[in-house]
């Protein structure tokens, strides 16, 4: 049995709901996907199911049987380093967030500045995209793209599409507000790829952009650093409430996104049989 059952459970009915494969409530599509999440909740027993792993589980069933799905799940868990960023109250997702800031002020200083000026930190808005593989709000073309590049290259490609997605927006989000920012970030940026030229020239730009691992580890190494200096200069209680408190908003920002983008898909499915309907009379 999984501890997480009740989780999976209503993770399966949000996933792809609009998608012919998983749409149809005890469908194949989604008996397959409950039963990959489950099984790796259970042969994970440390990070079990985190939320919005179904997604790419989903991305790898399109591809693959589910016993082969389970595997290179379990692969890109474990040997490309996902699983990582679940331990320790998510401290290496956060290091992931420092460095992707630190690359923005190289790559795209004006949009850096403009953060810091509108108080927007990249966990408002990056979380899913590194907890997820970006799988949850991409069209599955763009989606197949970036996993294509993972299992190539490793899970730094991470780095090149985020940069590549905040490079490509920068003219519209310096016009932005805090709200807005946010608002940008969950509903017209996946819009925008929904135009596959948009996402072929993403995909290009991800790849063109040259981040060495070596600059990425000195900005991992300096993230610990500053971690280490605010352990030692705060008080134990108020860490805990600090980091509790991260993990909760954290939490919430994750259940509203994966609410949003069900309701979004479900709404789009609805208007396009009406679509249908009316062509047919």
């Amino acid at each position: 049995e999984s501890p997480q059952d009740s989780a999976i459970t209503r993770d399966i009915n949000r996933t792809f709901p609009a998608h012919d494969y998983f749409k149809d409530t005890g469908g194949d599509g989604q008996d397959s996907l409950y039963k990959i999440c489950k099984a790796y909740s259970v042969y994970d027993e440390e990070i079990g199911y985190c939320q919005g792993q179904s997604f790419l589980a989903a991305v790898l069933l399109l591809h693959m049987p589910e016993e082969q799905a389970f595997s290179v799940l379990v692969k890109i868990m474990f040997d490309y380093g996902l699983r990582e960023l679940f331990k320790q109250n998510f401290e290496d997702l956060h290091c992931k967030f420092y460095q992707l800031e630190r690359l923005m002020q190289e790559y795209i200083a004006d949009l850096y500045t403009h953060f810091l000026e509108i108080s927007l930190e990249a966990h408002m808005y990056a979380s899913q995209w590194f907890l997820t593989l970006f799988t949850a709000k991409f069209p599955l073309y763009m989606v197949f793209h970036i996993i294509d590049l993972l299992l190539c290259e490793g899970i730094s490609v991470i780095f090149n599409v985020a940069l590549g997605l905040l490079k490509t927006s920068k003219d519209d989000l310096l016009l932005t507000d805090f709200e807005g920012a946010l608002k940008f970030f969950r509903v017209q940026l996946p819009k925008r790829y929904r135009s596959e030229d948009n996402a072929k020239k993403l995909m290009e730009l991800a790849c063109s952009l040259k981040i060495s691992q070596k600059k990425l580890k000195k900005y991992e190494r300096e993230y610990h650093m500053m971690r280490e200096q605010q352990a030692q200069q705060e008080d134990p209680v108020e860490r805990f409430e600090r980091e509790n408190r991260r993990l909760q908003e954290a939490n919430m920002r994750l259940e509203q996104e994966n609410d949003d983008l069900a309701h979004e898909l479900v709404t789009s499915k609805i208007a396009l049989r009406k679509d249908l309907d009316n062509v047919r009379e």
